[in-house]
């Protein structure tokens, strides 16, 4: 079971891979009792992986302590619509979210600074006074910073690429937003 879940997890490439992509590789390395296409693993991904989605440790209460505490809260995911609204509803996310921006539906994807405006925009607010969230750090922290959002990084602070500029802010769980937000402190 470990070696499956290595090959799914390194064609997949961190959720960053084409699809197809993936798929061919998944087709040409596992060990199938039948042939498979690689059309047939694209489209048996987008059916059930949605469903294999969990959150993160701590973010239904981090998200909740943010909302209780007035703050304004939106998603900014590149992806298609499709996947990326099944996850976000399977996980329960909409109703603590003023704002979902979805790559495809906008026609942006990260790292534009386009998708960020969008999302700002909906939210009503400057990017001097929002932060961004994100684990990618070339589409996420790099580009929410060009467009002058703070980029806070959740990640291993060891393993950012060291040819990138490196955010002012790294976390490593989402509850440790909650003691850099002066009046709402580590309450978990």
């Amino acid at each position: 079971m470990d070696d499956l879940i290595t090959a799914i997890s390194t064609a997949d490439g961190g959720g960053y891979r084409p699809r197809a992509d993936m798929a061919k590789d998944l087709a040409a390395t596992l060990t199938w009792t039948a042939p498979v296409a690689p059309h047939d693993i694209v489209t048996f991904w987008l059916q059930e992986f949605p469903a294999a989605n969990v959150l993160r440790q701590g973010a239904l209460s981090t998200i909740t302590a943010l909302a209780d505490a007035g703050i304004r809260l939106g998603i900014v995911s590149n992806g298609s619509t499709t996947a990326q609204s099944s996850k976000i509803a399977l996980l329960g996310l909409q109703p603590w979210f003023q704002t979902i921006v979805i790559s495809e539906a906008c026609g942006w994807r990260k790292p534009d600074p386009r998708i960020f405006a969008m999302a700002l925009k909906a939210l009503a607010t400057e990017p001097c006074d929002t932060w961004f969230i994100g684990d990618h750090p070339a589409n996420d922290i790099v580009g929410a910073a060009a467009a002058g959002l703070d980029a806070i990084w959740i990640g291993d602070p060891d393993s950012w690429p060291g040819n990138l500029v490196r955010p002012v802010r790294i976390i490593k769980e989402l509850p440790e937003l909650l003691g850099l937000i002066p009046g709402i402190g580590l309450a978990i």
